[in-house]
Formats: structure tokens, C-alpha cells, sequence
């Protein structure tokens, strides 16, 4: 356990030192360099919500035009820093996905089966599906709840 506290803790303070590495960066212009530390301070600590706003900041400022890889990255910082922010809006972002509408019609194809139907490969290509199968189970149970 205490193993653990300081393996999280030295992750912590060593985001905090490349956050700050980041933070003189770009008060100095630097922006490029500066959204490498705070990339780097996000995979040490990702929980870290403030990161996200300067690694937005940084990557505004360091590029000219946008390319489509770069507004998604944008939007995904932006993204996670608001699951962060209220961890219920991860459902939202999770509908959001592409992967939704096809696991939900997965979850349909195994509900509306028949008992003869070989459901072996279904059901382990919906458990591949992972988190974003977990949420479409939640959201149909949830519905099946309200109609009780």
C-alpha cells in the first residue's frame, strides 16, 4: 500500500514539474515546447483538469491553421477536462462516440435472440466492446427501469 501512495505521489510531483516546465515555456513564446511538457505532465498525472485548458492554450498558439487531427485533439483535451471536471458527463461523451449506435444494436441483437441461436460469438464480440458496452448495458437498464 504505501509502496502505491508514493509511486502516485512521485507521479503527482512530477507532473507539477513538467506542468511548471510548461507554464515558463510559455510565458517565454515557447508554445510548441510548452504543450510537450504539459502532454508529458498529463500522461503522469491524467486526472490533472488545468492541464487540459493549457494544452488547448499551447496548441492554439503554436499553430497557424488547424488541420482535422489537430481540432480533434483540441476537442478531446477538452473533453477529458470536463469528464474530469463532472465525471457524468462521460455517458454523454460515451453516446457520442461512434462505437454507440453499433454496440447498442449489438445489445438489441442479444436481447431480442432466440434461445436456439448460437450467441457465443455475439456475446464475446459485445464484451469486446468494453466501457462503451458497460454504458450501453447501464443506459438499457436504466430504461427498462422507467417502464416498470
Amino acid at each position: 500500500m504505501q509502496k502505491n501512495r508514493s509511486r502516485t505521489g512521485s507521479k503527482k510531483n512530477k507532473a507539477e514539474k513538467l506542468e511548471a516546465a510548461g507554464d515558463k515555456l510559455a510565458k517565454k513564446g515557447n508554445f510548441k515546447k510548452a504543450l510537450k511538457r504539459y502532454e508529458e505532465a498529463s500522461k503522469a498525472d491524467p486526472e490533472r483538469a488545468g492541464l487540459y485548458d493549457k494544452m488547448v492554450d499551447a496548441h492554439e498558439r503554436s499553430k497557424g491553421e488547424w488541420s482535422r487531427e489537430d481540432f480533434v485533439e483540441s476537442l478531446t483535451w477538452t473533453m477529458k477536462k470536463q469528464e474530469i471536471e463532472e465525471p457524468a458527463i462521460r455517458q454523454l461523451h460515451a453516446k457520442l462516440a461512434p462505437e454507440w449506435k453499433r454496440t447498442v444494436e449489438m445489445a438489441m441483437k442479444l436481447l431480442d435472440a432466440s434461445e436456439d441461436e448460437k450467441l457465443g460469438p455475439l456475446i464475446e464480440r459485445y464484451v469486446a466492446t468494453g466501457e462503451v458496452g458497460t454504458r450501453v448495458l447501464i443506459e438499457l437498464l436504466r430504461m427498462v427501469k422507467q417502464t416498470r
